[in-house]
Formats: structure tokens, sequence, C-alpha cells
């Protein structure tokens, strides 16, 4: 909240969701977190993780699919407008392949702090968001939900191009 605050430009939320859906204390932002945001130009990028999407009481991430990582996009559109949504997945094959144990660092971090990264021991992506070419899934989603081409250009990276050009300006 202080970086709202006291940036004289728009911030992200690069790799997050709401809270009002899942839990994730601290990664997950909630309601009033993202009003700020969008006050201020800002913009969060919608997480692909089942630990950030949907868990249960014990921080166990949940089955999740496309129409999940939607409903938080809605959410997000319904505090701040769809001028502040995107898509920021969390993606690092780098790191690990989905369905492999996390690397230790990661599997410490799990284990040391549940309520913000979430219970599992393996790498996931939602059902339909296992590579980037199930991303298409994304747009057909949006467009079955009644969004229109310019608002799904703005959450598929137009909202993000804006806030990088007017942070990056010369």
């Amino acid at each position: 909240m202080d970086a709202i605050e006291y940036s004289e430009k728009p911030v992200f939320f690069t790799h997050s969701n709401t809270r009002a859906l899942c839990p994730a204390y601290g990664r997950n932002k909630t309601d009033d977190q993202i009003r700020a945001l969008a006050e201020r130009g800002g913009v969060i990028g919608v997480v692909f993780r089942p630990n950030f999407i949907k868990r249960d009481a014990e921080h166990r991430p949940l089955e999740s699919t496309v129409n999940d990582v939607l409903d938080h996009v809605e959410h997000i559109i319904g505090l701040g407008g769809a001028d502040h949504v995107g898509f920021g997945s969390d993606v690092c094959s780098a790191i690990m392949q989905p369905g492999t144990p996390y690397s230790p660092w990661l599997l410490q971090w799990r284990q040391m702090c549940p309520d913000v990264f979430g219970r599992s021991e393996v790498w996931s992506e939602a059902a339909g968001l296992e590579n980037p070419r199930a991303y298409l899934n994304l747009t057909q989603g949006l467009v079955k939900r009644g969004y229109g081409d310019e608002e799904i250009k703005k959450i598929l990276g137009g909202n993000f191009l804006r806030v990088l050009g007017a942070v990056w300006k010369a």
C-alpha cells in the first residue's frame, strides 16, 4: 500500500489473485488493495497456480480450472474495471516442470508459510492452462463471459503495456 501511495507512477501486483476468492495471505490482495491499485492506474496480474486460485481450510490447493482463474479476473473487474487486470501467470519452466516436486527452497517456503504459499509438494497449473499453447482458453473464456474485443485486448496485455509505457517513458 505504501508503494501505491508514494509512487508517482502506477504500480503492478505482478503475480497475485484476490484474497476474497482464495485466502493466500500477503500474496493475494484484499479488495481494498485492489481498489487502491486501480485508483492509481495500476494493474494486477492474475496467477495460474492452484495455490493462489482455490484452497481448502488447511491451505491445500484445490483443483482449479481456467474458469476459476477467470473468476478472479471478474472479481478484479468488479472492483476496479477492466483497465486494471491482466495475467501474471507465474509459469517458470526454468525452476521446475508441472507435476514435479518443488525445488528444496520453494518447498521450504511452503512448509514455513502455508498461509502465504499453500500446502503442496508439486508444481501445477490450473486445468486448461498447462502450457502457453493452452492460454487461448483464457481468450475463449473471456469471450464466453461476454467481454468485448477492446476489454480482452487490455486484459491480454494492453494494460501491462500501458503501465510499462507510463513507467519507462523517457
